[in-house]
């Protein structure tokens, strides 16, 4: 009987201790040696304290005081979880059971501890990935409902119409008492009572519902109380989880535990022996009774013929499994692997095999291990790999690129479609928050902060934010961005916040054109009618001087009368004349707007212009300063850019200040991205506060220049419009004057 003691003790898949009254540790099987680090001749002797974090040692004695008063049987995780403390320093989370082994002349307590830290990980993973693609009401892939305070279903979602069987309609017309089970309804009115008045924000429990069918359901219940501006209930939100498996899996659980030990009360699955002979032979010497549900084989048939086992290893599984014995055969080294089994019955299940190995006097090894099934878990998972493969597909799939921030470390997540949109291929982003605000363009950088900050601070209730991104090319393409806060900290502040990202530069360049065009359909418009109005006015003017002339003509008697009279109609009809051959210029410029154009060196056509004006330049002693670099170029037509250049430069000369020696200066800026000629000079200046707005009319003159016909500039001015471009004035009276020439 004392082997067999020790042989479930050291073979217990817990952490097992035996300790004393005082916490002293008298024994520790090998699990122990495993989860804490611990060798057990280093814990023989030592206080059980040594296995706790520094500052809950003191507690932990009082409590261990008071349990020796009262000692009973605590079942694992009645206490909930514990932190314990790894040899190294680490912490790791556990649940503990307790057993009373009273002596003769002493007590004892049997401790087994459980690692729960890797469950509670997977149980967080798994509430963060249902946070990410199970956002939705609808599409919840858990029940959902909206419940008045009355306990009437307002709204359900379709997982809630699966689960319980019911369609919506047939929801609505029913309460949540009517389908929760007799024995559970009151503990759930007494937490709904509770949070209506206050006394708790939200609740969570496991009850029963009657399946439309008749069959019964366990589910998990969350609940949250729904308060309007002011602070009054208005309604609850409920999730309904499924865990029916779960419980039944509980249940198996509870009956498989009462067949074992004190010592291996919380054990899953089963503890056995096996032992691999030289010649390749096997057997089990000892199982215990769960192995029948870990491989549907009872323990007699399996100490015949250990190879039975193999015969229910899964074919993909099969050279792995067999492998990782060999090895452990060979070296002596854990055994530790997860595999499935074909069963006859249940079908494909995962298996966790966990065991110690010992060289026999004979050649043979044998292990002392435990075997658990690991199916749910395996589910839980997979389940969690395809949901955030089925949302990383149904984002993606739709064109929009996806990002995930966590906020305070500045991580992100960025899918491969978000870093193909802007032309990397996968391994040429990183995942920090610069490889994002780097590239927004300089001048929606802080319009794209403001934004966000103001959705973070809470100061609006969505983010949607458009900006300019760069792309690997060099180009930028608008972007609409939008992100929800997914997780708060305990204080309120945003921690993780997840978003889109969609490219709608084909929508921001329609928008571009659209504009334009309605843009040059208004300047046509006042074109137009401007036209409308010279013509009108300066013909009139012609046709009332010609009919005036005209009877003056037939009154005419005298001979030097009647030539004098056709001298005057002679200048009225070369007048006349000009006025039109202007309006046909005029005409030819706005309904050509195509003009061919060249790639055209402006150095070179500045002094070009400077050449034909030598005479008036030499004669009134102008200085002509051309800055202009010789690499700059523009596209233009080739008249427009002389007559343009010849304009502004006579014009120039033309209105020299009589006290200062001339000076004409050419420059070239960029402003924007486009090109900039200033063309300056220090002559006398316009009144542009009385002259400004005609300064471009046609037949304006403001100097009382007899030379100046007043068409050069509106000639000009609409020469530079029909390339695309447009021109500035800046002038100040008795100081100078400067055009600024902006190029397409």
């Amino acid at each position: 009987m004392e082997g067999l003691f020790k042989i479930l003790f050291e073979s217990a898949p817990e952490a097992t201790l035996v300790v004393t009254t005082l916490g002293e540790i008298m024994l520790a099987n090998n699990q122990v040696e495993r989860l804490f680090g611990y060798t057990k001749e280093e814990l023989i002797g030592r206080e059980i304290e040594i296995l706790l974090p520094v500052e809950m040692v003191g507690m932990h004695k009082l409590h261990r005081l008071e349990y020796v008063k009262s000692p009973g049987l605590r079942e694992m995780g009645s206490g909930g979880e514990l932190a314990a403390c790894h040899k190294n320093g680490s912490e790791l989370l556990v649940e503990v059971s307790l057993s009373p082994l009273p002596m003769e002349n002493d007590l004892l307590i049997a401790v087994a501890v459980r690692d729960v830290t890797e469950r509670r990980k997977l149980n967080t993973q798994l509430k963060i990935s249902e946070q990410q693609f199970k956002g939705a009401f609808e599409y919840s892939a858990v029940g959902m409902a909206l419940v008045s305070l009355g306990g009437k279903w307002m709204r359900v979602n379709k997982s809630l119409c699966q689960l319980l069987g019911y369609t919506e309609e047939e929801f609505l017309l029913t309460d949540f008492q009517q389908l929760t089970h007799a024995e559970d309804l009151e503990g759930d009115l007494l937490l709904v009572e509770k949070i209506i008045k206050g006394e708790i924000e939200s609740y969570q429990l496991e009850k029963r519902y009657f399946h439309k069918n008749g069959n019964i359901i366990w589910a998990l219940l969350n609940v949250s109380l729904v308060k309007d501006i002011h602070g009054n209930p208005l309604h609850f939100i409920s999730q309904i989880q499924d865990i029916t498996e779960w419980k039944r899996s509980e249940q198996l659980l509870l009956e498989r535990d009462a067949l074992l030990s004190k010592l291996s009360a919380q054990v899953p699955g089963a503890i056995f022996q096996y032992q691999l002979f030289p010649d390749g032979t096997s057997s089990f010497p000892f199982t215990s009774q769960g192995v029948l549900d870990i491989y549907e084989l009872t323990s007699v048939e399996l100490k015949k013929k250990g190879s039975l086992v193999r015969e229910r290893l899964h074919p993909d599984d099969y050279a792995r499994t067999i492998a990782s014995i060999q090895e452990s055969f060979q070296t002596l080294s854990l055994w530790l692997q997860e595999y499935r089994v074909l069963l006859p019955k249940k079908g494909i299940r995962w298996i966790q095999g966990n065991a110690k190995p010992e060289r026999q006097r004979d050649g043979s090894v044998l292990w002392h291990g435990y075997l658990t099934d690991i199916t749910e878990r395996k589910k839980t998972e997979l389940a969690l790999i395809e949901s955030e493969q089925r949302w990383q597909f149904a984002l993606e799939g739709s064109g929009d690129g996806v990002w995930d921030w966590h906020i305070p470390s500045g991580q992100v997540f960025y899918s491969n479609r978000w870093k193909s949109m802007l032309g990397y291929e996968t391994n040429e982003i990183g995942d920090q928050r610069e490889e994002w605000t780097t590239r927004i363009h300089p001048q929606d950088r802080l319009p794209h902060d403001r934004e966000l900050n103001k959705y973070l601070s809470g100061e609006v209730d969505v983010y949607i934010n458009e900006y300019r991104i760069r792309r690997k090319d060099g180009t930028y393409h608008w972007i609409l961005s939008r992100g929800k806060v997914i997780l708060y900290d305990e204080k309120g502040k945003p921690v993780r916040m997840i978003g889109t990202f969609s490219d709608i530069s084909w929508q921001k360049n329609k928008e571009t054109e659209l504009t334009q065009a309605l843009n040059i359909v208004n300047e046509q418009n006042k074109r137009l009618l401007n036209f409308a109005y010279i013509v009108s006015h300066n013909l009139r003017s012609h046709t009332v001087n010609l009919e005036m002339m005209l009877i003056f003509l037939e009154d005419e008697n005298m001979q030097d009368e009647r030539e004098q009279t056709i001298g005057y109609l002679n200048r009225i009809s070369k007048s006349l004349s000009e006025t039109v051959g202007h309006l046909v210029e005029v005409v030819d410029i706005q309904s050509n707007p195509n003009q061919p154009r060249q790639h055209l060196n402006l150095r070179d056509y500045i002094q070009k212009t400077v050449s034909s004006l030598t005479k008036d330049i030499n004669i009134n002693k102008v200085k002509i300063v051309n800055n202009v670099s010789p690499l700059v170029s523009v596209d233009y037509n080739p008249a427009y850019l002389e007559n343009i250049l010849l304009n502004f430069i006579s014009n120039g000369i033309r209105y020299r200040h009589p006290e200062r020696e001339p000076i004409i200066s050419l420059d070239v800026f960029y402003e924007n991205e486009k090109l900039l000629l200033k063309i300056g000079d220090n002559g006398i200046g316009i009144d542009l506060e009385g002259n400004g707005r005609e300064l471009f009319g046609m037949y304006k003159t403001f100097h009382g220049n007899p030379d100046a016909k007043g068409i050069g500039l509106f000639i000009t001015k609409n020469q530079v419009e029909a390339m695309g471009g447009k021109i500035e004035v800046e002038s100040k009276v008795d100081a100078g004057t400067t055009f600024k020439i902006y190029f397409r």
